[in-house]
């Protein structure tokens, strides 16, 4: 742990610090963070922030503990990394999440044509509509014509 008044974690990076200098510090494949705090969660509601689009990285620099690391030398991956862990790190692991978007709607259009002797036209078209508020049973509705 580093000099600092807040407890740290080490993250393991996706990289492994293949990709940078070894004078760089990220080449270690290491980054130490510190966890987040009433300071870091303002950076996320900051509306000035956020409208210059910079909160994510503003949000970056303070968590980590070695300031001589660059932000614009990391990789995106590594970056991800470091959100994933200073969230897991402030709200912990486990955590309910409600999709209240699971209502899928399904439909599928199907149509037939046939010529015959280019006088005459048969056309036959069919439709199946899916809800998954139904009962599963009655999930399915199919529209056949003629």
């Amino acid at each position: 742990m580093a000099n600092s008044s807040f407890p740290t974690e080490f993250v393991d990076l996706p990289s492994q610090g293949h990709f940078y200098a070894k004078d760089n510090p990220l080449s270690s494949g290491k980054v130490e963070i510190k966890y987040m705090t009433a300071k870091e969660e303002d950076i996320l509601t900051s509306v000035n922030l956020i409208q210059q689009g910079t909160v994510l990285d503003v949000l970056l620099k303070e968590l980590i503990v070695d300031k001589s690391i660059d932000l614009d030398t990391m990789l995106l991956g590594d970056k991800n990394a470091l959100f994933i862990s200073a969230r897991i790190l402030a709200y912990g692991n486990d955590y309910e999440f409600i999709d209240k978007s699971k209502n899928v709607l399904l439909s599928y259009f199907g149509r037939l044509n046939y010529d015959i002797q280019g006088k005459y036209l048969f056309t036959a078209t069919m439709r199946a509509d899916a809800s998954s508020k139904l009962n599963p049973d009655d999930r399915w509705g199919f529209f056949p014509s003629f």
